[in-house]
């Protein structure tokens, strides 16, 4: 079977545009792996990026990896780089991306599949150092603290120089892993997990971490994050977004929305010159650019006029990432138009005004149905709209209100095809909601039922929702610690975890936490102060709005 995955890698690389790597060897090779499938990959810009940065620095080597989708179950199997096809073994580092707490059970996948050991202090020398980084990780990394030798904590520019020089001053010097990880512990945004042991108290409850290292760790950001040309550095038609260049616009998000990790872990807010980039991307991929424009929020710095007139000189697609609807003027509406983008994204996440000021959301079903009798000028076929149940004080009446405004919508936009797309709400750490429970799956599977019958026979409308199972498997992970460990045994079946793990998810999942209470996560300090964050959940009860972040702002810490 080996020679049919080198074929279809050795296919998809071929398929590829833009970076190439010139580089035959390095002094330490890195393989960095995407724990999903190839097309994930590329649509996923801090990944690309992070090959391309080490790629920059001299004596390293970095090559990519991701999971076939016919990769085995339950045998062993050698993981291959893209670039060379290079059995993952021979690398010096392993490295994991990881955005998204589901694909921690591709970690553990893979470390079986490649009969390496699960867990750090049973690897000695003969296996690569294996380290991980992204926000998922980032913002909680006590689940998987016991598999990584390493695992950073933050925007990875500035600290891959750093890092690289000490990867070659470990093979220069012949460190072994235990020395290499002394030495790395001094970088801001390095943590090393089993240097630091959580002690609990009689009812379950972290009491405290004694560490050789000083904690909290504290979140790298990138100092020169302006300045920086961020864009994807491969298109490929294989791409979850077909031979699309993803670009950076800005990084962090002024709204405040209460359930957002994004909106608090990058913060400060920071701006890129967009004209700027695109320039350089029309350099770098000279002909039929499409461009997939990240914006998780919009501000008055961004020129839409001059972008508008560049992008129709150089023959640009645009295409614009979920956008506030309070922010889409007819400027960008009409960015779209010309893009030929088909599908608009907006999320109201809930059908109440009431709900939406509890999640920091500020605007109203009226604002929203005024946006969409614009839509009808623009003809855009199809409306996708995000909605999340299961939000702190939702009733019965809230769910009934996400049927009565798509109702609406769908009536104003008859000839447009809508979907709706269905999720629990996660509680996630560094947010207003951390200290929230979640609901149990009876709860959610009636939700599911009443919005789908209600939305039965609805011609233009179609609704999508997450499974219930996983979601509550993400939020035990999200907010778990090193305790849970135990469900890794249990490769993608959410529903056994849930049935054979009782009391963890009723301890992680169904349990309010108390106002004090030492968190998995406080071994991290991304510069919101705890004291903030639960004064905006002490606001979200009362149905009070935060307005939005603005300079010289000290309230949440951060600058």
């Amino acid at each position: 079977m080996n020679w049919y995955f080198i074929k279809q890698i050795k296919e998809l690389k071929e398929q590829e545009k833009g970076y190439k790597l010139s580089k035959k060897g390095g002094d330490v090779s890195i393989l960095l792996i995407f724990p999903n499938r190839y097309s994930l990959s590329l649509g996923n810009l801090g990944y690309l990026s992070v090959y391309k940065y080490f790629n920059d620095q001299k004596g390293i080597l970095c090559e990519r990896a991701y999971i076939p989708d016919e990769f085995p179950k339950n045998t062993s199997f050698p993981l291959y780089s893209i670039e060379t096809q290079r059995p993952a073994i021979d690398f010096d580092i392993w490295a994991f991306s990881l955005s998204f707490e589901m694909d921690y059970f591709n970690v553990i996948r893979i470390l079986n599949l490649e009969k390496v050991p699960i867990f750090s202090k049973d690897r000695d020398e003969n296996y690569p150092l294996i380290m991980a980084g992204g926000i998922a990780i980032s913002s909680n990394p006590e689940p998987l603290a016991e598999v990584f030798d390493l695992i950073f904590i933050g925007e990875a520019e500035d600290f891959i120089k750093e890092f690289s020089e000490y990867l070659i001053l470990k093979k220069e010097k012949n460190w072994d892993k235990i020395t290499f990880l002394e030495k790395v512990s001094s970088l801001e945004g390095v943590y090393i997990p089993r240097f630091s042991t959580p002690f609990y108290g009689n009812d379950g409850k972290i009491l405290k971490y004694e560490s050789l290292q000083r904690l909290p760790i504290k979140k790298r950001v990138s100092k020169n994050f302006s300045s920086l040309v961020s864009f994807s550095c491969i298109t490929s038609p294989k791409s979850v977004f077909p031979n699309m260049v993803l670009l950076e616009g800005v990084r962090g998000c002024i709204h405040q929305c209460r359930f957002c990790l994004a909106g608090y872990f990058y913060r400060p807010f920071r701006r890129k010159d967009i004209l700027t980039n695109m320039f350089e991307i029309t350099k770098y991929f000279s002909d039929n650019v499409r461009i997939g424009l990240i914006l998780p929020s919009i501000d008055k710095s961004i020129p839409w006029n001059d972008l508008k007139s560049f992008i129709e000189d150089n023959e640009i697609l645009l295409s614009l990432s979920s956008l506030r609807l309070d922010q889409i003027d007819d400027n960008i509406l009409e960015i779209i138009t010309h893009s030929k983008q088909k599908t608009l994204t907006i999320a109201p996440e809930t059908g109440s005004d009431r709900l939406r000021s509890v999640i920091n959301k500020n605007f109203s079903n009226e604002d929203i149905i005024n946006f969409v009798g614009k839509l009808k000028d623009f003809h855009i076929k199809n409306l996708k709209l995000y909605f999340m149940i299961g939000l702190p004080t939702e009733t019965s009446k809230d769910l009934e209100e996400i049927y009565k405004l798509v109702d609406e919508i769908s009536s104003i936009l008859s000839k447009t095809h809508v979907s709706i797309s269905i999720s629990p709400f996660v509680p996630k750490p560094h947010t207003p909601f951390q200290w929230e429970k979640m609901q149990d799956v009876d709860y959610y599977i009636t939700a599911y039922k009443y919005l789908s019958d209600k939305f039965s026979g609805k011609r233009n409308i179609k609704i999508e929702h997450e499974d219930v199972y996983s979601s509550l498997v993400q939020g035990l992970i999200s907010r778990g610690d090193r305790r849970i460990s135990i469900i890794w045994n249990y490769l993608y079946n959410s529903k056994k975890i849930y049935k054979n793990f009782k009391e963890l998810i009723e301890f992680y999942l169904f349990r309010e936490r108390d106002k004090d209470e030492f968190f998995p996560w406080n071994v991290i300090d991304i510069g919101v102060k705890k004291e903030y964050l639960w004064r905006e959940r002490e606001k979200a009860y009362q149905g009070k709005i935060t307005h939005k972040c603005f300079e010289g702002c000290k309230a949440c810490g951060v600058c």
